[in-house]
């Protein structure tokens, strides 16, 4: 199955490059900005596809999706071709070889780091986190397949459900580019949705995060490619990102990472839009940024805000320098009235638009949801100058290039904005960590107040920052070997081991100093923990033996697709995306309960009473439940079972309370605690 993995991946690259390479270059864009910036508009010429196909009633999958990609890439490149050819003024950024070189470099750190850190701690291929947003995520993708609908405007997990008293089937928004790559991935490889999430997931730290991260650098540190090489050697030391969002404390957060990682190429394409000089040039620009706009928002809408928080001192302090230079005044002799008036106007309007969006209705229920208190306003400090927002595992090194590259930027008129965007998302996480109230969910609502996600968008910003203390660093080693009168090839060489020390003590995993005992690290805690969340073989809630069970139990009902009631908190939720069982409940309970319908409660309760509860027939018979699934048989807490941290027998007393003698039900398949039963309707009073 590896050897279908990598070449899945190489799938998933190619179409997440062709579409937007051709459309980069129709915009006037560079080959190396034209393939860094390909995944950004690419997944919106995707979305967009599969929204057209979803309104016209086309059935969607990896080939009626690629064909049409392909067909419009081609276009594309005729189109552009056809322009270059007629306008050979038009601008175009520089692209020299040593740019090339660099990728290379980004991309075999990556490939390294990738396969070590993500792909290592996998039990196969097809292993999973069992967490219950995982239960969601990988039931939407086997709904996009199962449907042929790939649309982010359509999403839902009851696509061949008409009508429910007892669950809600209805379909709508819902960030959902992450899940039609995946979907993507899995219709062109035939296997499963647990195998098509980790080669997704592979490619966007193989190849998405590092050419957003490049596109970025390189357009913000253009003289200085020290910087830019830097920026390769940090990009996977943050445990808070992109670790922290693919195992977080709470839950995977899938589609937030593929967000989090084109904001920094959809604000690189912002920052040209604004230099650019041609007036043509500028209008491309703009068209790519709004297309790369609509790319954040299918992948996560708290993208947008996040590039909001990372360029808003950018706007701010070119808004400055152009409003100066209209006065035409000079920063010797300018008055402060006239330089803070500057300041505030941009900064007045950002405010704006910021409240704007926090009283819209569409997010009133993103802003207003509410995480509790997760540090002291001390330790949130703490956390914010060791990088350590994940869990307590500090990266120390990392915080002290972090703090270097923080003062050595405030130095850089040209970068000082990024120190800024760093502080302002440092702020938000320390209000959304240690406080409650108001100012919490006006500064961090658009995140869900997660103090995990707010740690994520600090570490994405904290990355140039990073770069630059790092090439600091170095660049003053450099200085101390020529004053010591090193050779050239001893200069190499002690430069070369200083390398190899950095990024042992930045990738380093867990270790024991003698004399002092364990170090815990960012990444040895992600390692350690993505090893565990993958581990098939240990006890989970849905351990091996449930898996075989629930594989025979879709052999057995091959040919009958009558809905299956279940427990929506035993495992058996990862039945449906697995192996295609038609499941009342296809995810766990955690949005359901204290949110559910009368039948939905009567039947969680009173179910064990079917034979007589002319309440719990009426429902059974109106919704089609044909069967029953009982994968722990009592629902007993013990050392065996597994259960997420809000379930209690009572919740689900009604399965709970079944035994096979239960009047109403015929056991058909009976394995140590799991039952498979046929209502026997006729059995009814």
């Amino acid at each position: 199955m590896w050897a279908a993995f990598f070449i899945s991946s190489l799938f998933l690259l190619f179409l997440l490059e062709i579409p937007g390479f051709a459309f980069s270059r129709l915009m006037c864009f560079s080959r190396i900005d034209s393939l860094l910036a390909a995944p950004l508009f690419s997944i919106a010429l995707l979305e967009i596809i599969s929204i057209i196909y979803s309104k016209l009633g086309f059935y969607a999958s990896w080939v009626s999706l690629s064909l049409p990609c392909l067909l419009l890439a081609l276009i594309l490149l005729l189109i552009a071709s056809f322009s270059r050819s007629r306008n050979t003024d038009v601008a175009k950024p520089s692209s020299g070889r040593s740019n090339w070189l660099i990728l290379f470099l980004y991309i075999g750190i990556a490939f390294v780091i990738a396969t070590k850190t993500y792909v290592l701690p996998l039990d196969g291929p097809s292993s999973f986190i069992q967490d219950s947003d995982n239960s969601f995520h990988l039931a939407v993708i086997r709904s996009f397949i199962d449907s042929g609908d790939y649309s982010t405007v359509n999403v839902g997990i009851y696509h061949d459900v008409m009508s429910s008293s007892i669950i809600s089937v209805a379909s709508g928004f819902y960030p959902a580019a992450w899940h039609l790559l995946a979907a993507l991935v899995a219709s062109f490889s035939g296997q499963d949705v647990a195998f098509a999430t980790n080669v997704t997931n592979y490619v966007m730290l193989l190849f998405v995060l590092p050419s957003s991260v490049f596109l970025f650098l390189k357009t913000v540190f253009k003289e200085e490619r020290g910087v830019v090489i830097a920026g390769a050697l940090v990009l996977f030391a943050f445990n808070s990102f992109p670790w922290g969002t693919l195992i977080s404390v709470s839950g995977p957060l899938f589609p937030n990472t593929l967000g989090l990682m084109l904001v920094p190429a959809c604000a690189a394409i912002f920052i040209n839009t604004i230099g650019a000089c041609a007036k043509r040039f500028s209008l491309n620009y703009i068209a790519a940024f709004l297309l790369g706009v609509l790319s954040l928002c299918f992948s996560h809408p708290n993208a947008i805000f996040t590039m909001a928080v990372l360029l808003a001192p950018f706007v701010v302090l070119r808004f400055s320098r152009w409003y100066v230079v209209k006065q035409k005044y000079v920063d010797s002799d300018m008055p402060l009235s006239v330089r803070l008036t500057s300041l505030a106007i941009p900064a007045l309007l950002i405010l704006v638009i910021w409240i704007v969006c926090f009283i819209n209705p569409a997010l009133s229920n993103t802003v207003s949801f509410t995480w509790g208190v997760t540090a002291s306003h001390l330790q949130a400090i703490i956390n914010v100058l060791a990088l350590s927002f994940r869990l307590p595992a500090g990266n120390y090194l990392l915080a002290l290039f972090v703090a270097i590259g923080f003062f050595a930027l405030l130095r850089n008129k040209e970068s000082s904005w990024l120190c800024f965007s760093y502080m302002f998302a440092a702020i938000i996480y320390i209000i959304g960590a240690s406080s409650s109230g108001f100012l919490k969910h006006f500064l961090a609502g658009f995140w869900y107040t997660d103090p995990y996600r707010l740690g994520a968008c600090a570490s994405l910003m904290a990355i140039p920052l990073a770069a630059v203390g790092l090439e600091a660093v170095y660049s003053l080693a450099l200085r101390i070997f020529n004053r010591l009168g090193y050779e050239p090839w001893a200069k190499i060489s002690a430069c070369f081991v200083c390398l190899i020390i950095t990024m042992c003590a930045l990738y380093v995993n867990d270790f024991n100093l003698p004399g002092f005992g364990w170090v815990y690290t960012g990444l040895g805690d992600y390692q350690n923990c993505s090893t565990l969340a993958n581990d098939s073989k240990r006890d989970n809630l849905f351990d091996p033996k449930e898996r075989v069970f629930c594989k025979r139990v879709a052999e057995f009902l091959e040919k009958d697709d009558s809905l299956i009631y279940n427990n929506a908190d035993d495992g058996s939720a990862f039945a449906y995306p697995l192996y295609g069982l038609n499941l009342l409940y296809r995810r766990s309970a955690a949005e359901m309960l204290g949110n559910e319908t009368s039948d939905n409660q009567t039947l969680r309760l009173h179910l064990d009473k079917l034979a007589t509860n002319e309440d719990v027939q009426r429902i059974l018979k109106e919704n089609g439940i044909k069967y029953i699934l009982d994968l722990d048989y009592g629902g007993e807490v013990n050392d065996e079972r597994c259960y997420y941290g809000y379930y209690t027998w009572d919740k689900w007393q009604g399965i709970n309370s079944i035994e096979d003698s239960t009047p109403g039900l015929k056991l058909l398949m009976s394995e140590d605690d799991m039952r498979l039963y046929e209502i026997d309707y006729s059995a009814f009073n």
